[in-house]
């Protein structure tokens, strides 16, 4: 049987089925993978909600140092609107655990860290293991500055002691940001010399002080950089960072609690009477506060 001729009009409304269905075709398939991408942006929309609420104060303590004027991090807070502009591109927030290590000694720095809340500590590990707390950072402060005047090592273990938040660089960053001579850089150098000093003078102090004063001295630069009168912490790693025995911490506690200076809970020191730990403390603490107002006025 031999095919049908088509005419004209036929073989033109035959051309316009396929193309209608080719386009339809077209259109059913780009429906299909808009409906994919929609549905994957709502799974990352769900994982970012989620992820929010679960980090909300943390992210809004970043976002106000960011995008403040002035920046929570009192170091950084010295600089002029136009300084810190310059610097902000190259700041990172950075979420710090509890016993997060950040530098290790004798190990090439990478980073420097500008807290924003929370506290770390710089100790001095020994051979054996033991270690003891030479010096204190918070917000008003940073860690990792060796490398900024070339030495690439840290010659501390400096870890989170009390989870916070910080701004992050990386150090070959911030030696491009203080190459030139100017306010960022003379205040990198100041901060630089109160810290040693923190240092030196936390050295003078675990030789000659009591116990019960050195108690008292760290308390308070705890107190200092938290936003709060409870602190977490454990007579345990108390006892650690002043280098005594945990028995000697206890006794030592328990003589400032009748005293109604402290309360302890399991886990946590509430400061009852902020005046009363001053007074019991030794001449350390406002040593350091009065040599950190003078190298950083």
């Amino acid at each position: 049987m031999s095919e049908s001729v088509l005419t004209p009009r036929e073989t033109q409304d035959r051309l316009f089925v396929k193309i209608a269905l080719k386009s339809r075709q077209n259109d059913i398939i780009s429906g299909v993978q808009r409906h994919l991408v929609f549905a994957s942006f709502c799974e990352l929309f769900i994982e970012l909600i989620t992820f929010v609420k679960g980090h909300e104060q943390a992210l809004t303590s970043v976002v106000i140092s960011l995008k403040s004027n002035s920046p929570e991090n009192q170091l950084l807070a010295r600089l002029s609107q136009t300084q810190y502009g310059e610097l902000l591109s190259r700041l990172r927030p950075i979420h710090l655990k509890s016993g997060q290590v950040v530098h290790e000694p004798r190990a090439p720095v990478e980073y420097a860290y500008f807290p924003v809340s929370g506290v770390l500590s710089a100790v001095v590990v020994l051979s054996t293991g033991n270690m003891i707390e030479v010096a204190t950072v918070g917000r008003e402060g940073a860690t990792g500055l060796p490398a900024f005047v070339d030495l690439q090592e840290s010659p501390h273990r400096v870890f989170c002691q009390i989870p916070g938040e910080a701004l992050r660089i990386e150090v070959n960053q911030l030696q491009k940001a203080s190459l030139a001579e100017g306010p960022f850089r003379k205040m990198l150098f100041s901060y630089q010399a109160a810290f040693f000093y923190q240092v030196s003078q936390s050295v003078a102090c675990n030789g000659t002080h009591h116990l019960e004063e050195r108690c008292c001295r760290w308390l308070l630069m705890t107190h200092d950089r938290v936003d709060a009168d409870e602190i977490e912490l454990t007579h345990e790693f108390l006892a650690a960072m002043l280098g005594v025995r945990g028995s000697s911490v206890n006794e030592a506690r328990q003589v400032r609690r009748r005293k109604g200076l402290i309360d302890y809970e399991r886990g946590k020191i509430v400061v009852r009477d902020r005046q009363g730990m001053e007074e019991a403390s030794c001449e350390c603490y406002q040593a350091v506060i009065n040599e950190y107002d003078r190298l950083l006025k």
